[in-house]
């Protein structure tokens, strides 16, 4: 179709009359060409295979009849854009994304509707870039191994574009293979060496192949060659034991020497203190067997040790014959000697034998030889002839050590006379011999054959046993000589003399008489016969006899007696003689129920014996194991005793004095109710049954401090220092055993308030036979008392209020009087205090310069003191009985009190005053009221 603007005009055809001319139309017809766009860079670059990272070939196309175009379906991979520019789209780029991207470019704003745009497309295909990373570990890519062993498998994961891969450098029987996006090496190489290798990917064209190395360096060792050793002899030093061709291999090299006895085949052990570094081995001097020999050798390179054997040798090590024993030989003149055959271990044929001859005149007339020795005749010699022979055995070459034994040529032995004998039955007595050097001398004597050899200086003894008997025996004995040849005889003589006889033991202690078993305590008797004077020994210090036979020998425990003896002859015995001495049993008297009343029960603690009888006084009571005294009374006491006789016949006795006592019963009181903290209290028996064999025991549940509880006898002082409840306990017995059951308790219970008693104690002093409170200013109730080992007494009721305690003449220094004072209502633990007075001199009574006389006015009184101390003082005024009447300070001027003293209220009657200064009586007068 042709393009452009086409003017037409339409005319009307066929027009009839009377119609002229026909009638036309005109008009424009314009046709635009439609848009195109054409691939312009190239047949075929509209669709490319590239790789990641790689320019693709820029792609064009010539857009006409259109103003535009632009990617309309499909995408570009990152990296990769089109755009359009007068008339030509442009795709160009690196794309960085793999995959396949088909692509529509579209024309537009060209041509006049309805004309259609132009389309056109294409497609990029990236390959991502193969990849190869080690995955078997770090630092399996570079391996040492020994030859023919197997590699550990080294792996590497493909990737990327790639999907194949191959290794070149690899070692023999080492290959590589490519499964699943892995490629595997592994093998067992054959072939020593160092070997890099190189692994390359494939099958991601066209994209370019990545690679990856390594090194597997593979020892291959040699141990070498070692030379046979020569053949050694047992007690020769072997050569060392060299190489024939060195060791090889990559590394540092070691070697370790190993050896066994059994073969080639057999187990090898290393050779202990051989160096590592010695490529040759000296085995030590004098070889016992034969023993095989290899070199370990050892390869040290990149921390991998690898390690070959040589071959095997074999140090052949060949016996030394060792000679068997030759007796010595001795002939007398004249004697046929011969022949003498030679032998050593191993036994062989080959050996061969040198002697040599150190005397040609025992009749070998010859100095050396080989071979044995023949028949020869000793000569007629005139002394003893003696030679060595020296023995030298060689087999194969291998030399043994020598072996010697003597021929010994002698004339007829001799003899001197043999002195006679003489000594105790059972010694052992020497003979003395002089000879012919080297005889053997004999004889026979009380049934037993003595023999000795005389030494080179012809000297020699026997020792000979004397036999045992009881009366002097006397024997002609015997003697012969010998030297290969017999000499002439001598006689002597062999006299035996009898030894004192042995203890003998005479006793009639327990079931038997001489049996030397006694009981304690009794006497024995040790007697040995036919000694004149004896030394008597004993084993454990007991005292020992002064003569042969000894009586009244009294040992306390079990003695061996050993005795030495000397008779008139002059002979000496020893013997021994165990006395065993019964010990005295430990049993005593059991006493049951001593107490008044009850039925009295002696027995003894050891039932075991055969007989029991019971004494007391001295007086026969009872027979048998147990005596009761029913009812008992006081007459049962006494010293009783018990004799017993065991199954040995010994008989024993053992006392105890019994006393039946009454059971005591135990009152408590206490000296004042009330108990409070920081009080002392006291507390009595109040009925004890004896006061001269009376004891008690105090108890005080719970426990309290031992400083803090004062014990004397029946009475109990308890200073309480915490509150709560106490119980008291008191055990009475006559005597001194508190676990006697006749014992009396008492008990009391005792509540400690926890109220705090005052602490300011009274301050009181005896004066005018009187105790007197001198301070305590909120007092208004007193108690009085005192106690000592022996005595104890409470003041009645209307003493408890008196301030004052008569004592009277009674009045004792070392006795400790107590005063105990309220306040307030006299009750309760608040308002108490206490104080103990230990008595000392009184003050004078009516010290001088002390004036006390009425005034011209009734009822009063001039008081008039000089001389004092300046202090303040207090004065008291009192009756005969102790009660506190009146009580006022008063004040010294100039060290003089000068006060009138009212005495209004006081009856007729003796009054005492008291001048109190620092806590001391200072002054005391008495004085009369008479009205």
């Amino acid at each position: 179709m042709q393009s452009g603007t086409f003017n037409f005009t339409v005319t009307v055809a066929g027009a009839t009359a009377p119609c002229t001319s026909a009638p036309q139309a005109t008009g424009t017809l314009t046709i635009s060409p439609p848009p195109s766009i054409t691939l312009s860079s190239g047949t075929g670059t509209n669709t490319q295979t590239r790789c990641v990272n790689t320019p693709i070939t820029a792609i064009t196309f010539t857009i006409a009849n259109a103003t535009g175009a632009a990617l309309t379906s499909g995408s570009f991979p990152n990296g990769v854009s089109g755009v359009y520019n007068n008339g030509t789209f442009t795709i160009s780029g690196t794309p960085s994304q793999s995959g396949t991207f088909n692509y529509t470019i579209t024309t537009s704003g060209g041509g006049v509707p309805p004309c259609s745009n132009a389309t056109i497309g294409g497609t990029l295909t990236v390959i991502a870039q193969p990849t190869i990373n080690l995955s078997s570990g770090s630092s399996t890519n570079t391996q040492t191994k020994c030859l023919s062993e197997a590699i550990t498998n080294i792996t590497y994961s493909i990737g990327g574009g790639a999907n194949n891969a191959s290794v070149t450098g690899l070692p023999n029987n080492v290959s590589g293979s490519y499964n699943n996006g892995v490629f595997t090496i592994s093998g067992t190489p054959d072939q020593g060496g160092v070997f890099n290798y190189t692994v390359i990917t494939s099958g991601g064209s066209p994209c370019s192949a990545v690679t990856a190395t390594g090194t597997i360096t593979v020892n291959d060792v040699a141990a070498g060659s070692l030379n046979e050793p020569a053949a050694v002899c047992a007690n020769a030093d072997p050569p060392p034991i060299t190489e024939s061709s060195a060791a090889s291999g990559l590394g540092m090299v070691t070697y370790r020497w190993q050896s066994n006895t059994s073969g080639c085949t057999g187990t090898f052990n290393d050779i202990v203190g051989v160096e590592a570094a010695e490529s040759s081995y000296d085995p030590p001097a004098n070889p016992s067997q034969t023993t095989y020999f290899r070199r370990r050798v050892t390869y040290l390179l990149n921390g991998v040790t690898c390690t070959k054997f040589s071959n095997c040798v074999t140090m052949t090590v060949k016996p030394v014959p060792v000679m068997n024993t030759i007796d010595d030989i001795g002939a007398c003149s004249g004697d046929p000697i011969g022949p003498i055959n030679f032998s050593s271990t191993p036994s062989d044929p080959t050996t061969e034998y040198k002697w040599t001859n150190s005397n040609i005149s025992i009749g070998l007339p010859v100095m050396m030889g080989t071979g044995n020795i023949g028949l020869f005749n000793a000569p007629n010699v005139s002394m003893v002839q003696t030679a060595m022979i020296t023995v030298t055995p060689t087999l194969a070459g291998c030399t043994g050590n020598s072996t010697s034994f003597t021929i010994t040529v002698a004339t007829a032995p001799s003899f001197s006379d043999i002195s006679n004998v003489s000594g105790c039955s059972g010694e052992v007595k020497q003979v003395n011999i002089t000879g012919t050097q080297n005889a053997t001398v004999q004889f026979f004597y009380d049934g037993q054959n003595y023999t000795t050899t005389l030494d080179n200086n012809g000297q020699g003894a026997i020792d000979i046993n004397l036999p045992i008997v009881t009366s002097p025996q006397n024997v002609n004995v015997t003697a012969t000589i010998e030297l290969g040849c017999s000499g002439l005889t001598k006689i002597f003589s062999v006299t035996t003399n009898p030894r004192p006889g042995g203890i003998t033991v005479v006793e009639s202690s327990g079931n038997g008489t001489g049996d030397g078993t006694i009981c304690q305590g009794s006497a024995v008797t040790l007697n040995v016969f036919d000694g004149t004077s004896c030394n008597w020994t004993s084993d454990n210090g007991e005292p020992t006899p002064s003569a042969c036979n000894a009586s009244n020998i009294f040992p306390s425990a079990t003695t061996t007696y050993s005795v030495t003896a000397t008779n008139s002859l002059g002979c000496t015995s020893t013997d021994t003689e165990q006395i065993t001495v019964i010990p005295e049993p430990q049993f005593q008297i059991l006493v049951e129920n001593p107490c008044i009343g009850q039925n009295l029960i002696l027995k003894s603690s050891d039932n075991t014996f055969q007989s029991y009888i019971w004494k007391r006084d001295g007086v026969q009571v009872h027979v048998g194991s147990q005596y009761t005294v029913n009812n008992a009374t006081a007459a049962a006491s006494g010293a009783y005793s018990l004799q017993v006789k065991d199954n040995q016949g010994c008989t024993w006795t053992v006392e105890k004095t019994v006393f039946v006592a009454p059971i005591p019963s135990p009152q408590l009181s206490a000296a004042i109710a009330e108990a409070c903290i920081n009080q002392q209290n006291l507390y009595r028996v109040t009925n004890p049954t004896s006061q001269q064999d009376s004891r008690f025991q105090w108890k005080i549940t719970p426990s309290i401090s031992n400083s803090s509880v004062e014990q004397m006898g029946e009475l109990l002082w308890v200073h309480w220092k915490s509150p709560g409840q106490y119980t008291i306990e008191v055990t009475e017995v006559l005597g001194d055993d508190f676990d006697s059951p006749c014992r009396g308790v008492a008990t009391l219970n005792v509540t400690v308030s926890n109220e705090m008693a005052r602490d300011t104690a009274p301050i009181f002093q005896y004066a005018f036979n009187n105790l007197h409170i001198v301070k305590d200013a909120e007092a208004t109730c007193y108690q009085w008392g005192y106690y000592d080992t022996l005595s104890y007494e409470l003041k009645d009721e209307d003493q408890e209020k008196f301030q004052a305690y008569p004592v009277g003449a009674a009045f004792q220094s070392n006795r400790i009087y107590w005063v105990k004072t309220w306040g307030g209502d006299c009750n309760g633990c608040a308002t108490l205090s206490f104080r103990t007075y230990q008595g000392t001199t009184p003050p004078p009574t009516e010290p001088a310069k002390f004036l006390l006389y009425p005034n011209p006015n009734k009822g009063t009184f001039k008081l008039e003191i000089t001389d004092l101390p300046e202090r303040a003082y207090t004065l008291v005024i009192s009756d005969v009985w102790g009660r506190e009447l009146m009580r006022s300070s008063i004040a010294t001027n100039n060290g003089a009190i000068d006060k009138t003293i009212e005495m209004v209220g006081l009856a007729n009657g003796f009054y005492r005053l008291l001048l109190i200064g620092d806590k001391t009586i200072y002054r005391a007068k008495s004085f009369a009221v008479i009205q």
